[in-house]
């Protein structure tokens, strides 16, 4: 009799705590969660703490000025009270985008950094030596212009300093190798002229600028080089005319001297007779060879008096070309219809501008020459060039 009542009791504990149990159940206390806050968390970071929470999550992408993976915002929203093991939708920023890296080439610092910050990007100022842009206008992007690139990543923006000035090294003394190398080890182009002078061949005896100054990138330094003179053969002119022997000197790339011997046999006349140094002999290229010349002691005969050919009259003229160390006559005949004639010589320069120094005229004058009337000067020469000089007699006639 005693055990009934304590059986009762137990059955009506258990029938209220079940009845508990099915109305916290159906108010839903114990199934529903807060939602956690995940904005401004890498979706990595966010994707854990909600999981950890009971929650499965959804991640949508859109494009945005915050970096890429950053949570933007969550639906449920951060607080709220969602069933658990339901769906919290995450909004992650899938970075800015692309943009491409404006031109801002030969624009000032401030200008240039304040367009590449416009087209989304973060300049980075770096200072180069720029001898084709002035200082303080922007040289290039890295990368550059027109590429695609991330917009918020950073974009290195180039400012001149101007051209680099360094100070020209002393290289005289140097050989031309050597020289030449460190000149453009330094960035300078380098020019390069020789002088025959034999004395230390190969070095370099001259610069400009001058050692020790300041000297853009990228100019030139000029040196003088030492050159061992070139040597060429002098030539056989022995027994040539002089005109001859001049034109066969100077082929061979030297100067000609002449010198006059007098000479009984006219057939020596204007021949050279000797030449130093010798035919055959190694001299320096552009070497003085003197030549002598034999010049006939026996007057030079009067040339014939060509004849006259008929026609009206007209002024006479006749042109005489002068040879070196001679005195000689030259005659030009007067038409029988030339009336009350005059004439005039005058010694002109064959080649423009030169002067007529060496030869003179020392008489000229109207004379009888064989029954003929003819109008005469005579010239005398001295160390003159063959053909450099001519004797221009006119003689004009009156109507």
């Amino acid at each position: 009799m005693k055990t009934a009542p304590a059986a009762l009791l137990s059955r009506a504990t258990l029938i209220l705590v079940a009845s508990a149990a099915i109305a916290v159940t159906a108010c839903g206390g114990s199934s529903d969660k807060t939602v956690p806050s995940v904005i401004g968390q890498n979706v990595a970071a966010a994707t854990t703490i909600l999981v950890d929470d009971g929650f499965k999550v959804d991640v949508k992408r859109v494009s945005d000025a915050k970096a890429k993976d950053w949570v933007l915002s969550e639906d449920p929203g951060a607080g709220q009270k969602a069933k658990q093991g339901s769906t919290v939708t995450i909004t992650v920023s899938d970075g800015p985008g692309d943009g491409k890296v404006p031109d801002v080439a030969r624009l000032g610092r401030d200008e240039a950094e304040q367009v590449i910050r416009e087209a989304g990007f973060l300049p980075q100022i770096t200072e180069v030596f720029s001898a084709a842009v002035a200082s303080g206008l922007a040289v290039a992007t890295t990368p550059p212009a027109g590429t695609d690139k991330l917009k918020g990543s950073d974009v290195t923006l180039e400012i001149s300093r101007g051209p680099q000035q360094v100070t020209v090294p002393d290289v005289t003394g140097d050989q031309e190798e050597t020289a030449v190398a460190d000149l453009k080890a330094l960035g300078f182009a380098v020019e390069i002229t020789g002088k025959d002078g034999n004395e230390t061949p190969n070095s370099v005896i001259g610069q400009t600028p001058a050692p020790k100054t300041e000297a853009q990138v990228g100019s030139t330094v000029r040196i003088v080089v030492d050159r061992a003179p070139t040597q060429v053969t002098v030539p056989g002119v022995v027994g040539d005319t002089q005109q001859a022997a001049a034109n066969a000197i100077s082929e061979g790339g030297l100067s000609s001297y002449f010198v006059t011997q007098q000479v009984t046999n006219p057939a020596q006349d204007g021949i050279v007779l000797s030449e130093s140094p010798a035919s055959g002999t190694k001299v320096a290229e552009g070497s003085r060879v003197t030549l002598t010349v034999g010049k006939s002691t026996t007057p030079p005969p009067v040339p014939p008096v060509p004849p006259i050919p008929p026609g009206p009259v007209a002024p006479i003229v006749r042109l005489f070309g002068i040879n070196p160390f001679t005195t000689q006559a030259y005659a030009v005949p007067i038409t029988s219809g030339c009336n009350l004639p005059k004439g005039e010589a005058v010694l002109q320069a064959v080649v423009s501008h030169a002067t007529v120094t060496g030869a003179t005229i020392v008489k000229q004058g109207r004379a009888n020459q064989d029954g003929h009337d003819v109008y005469y000067a005579t010239v005398r020469s001295g160390d003159i060039s063959p053909g450099s000089i001519r004797l221009r007699i006119t003689i004009a006639c009156s109507v």
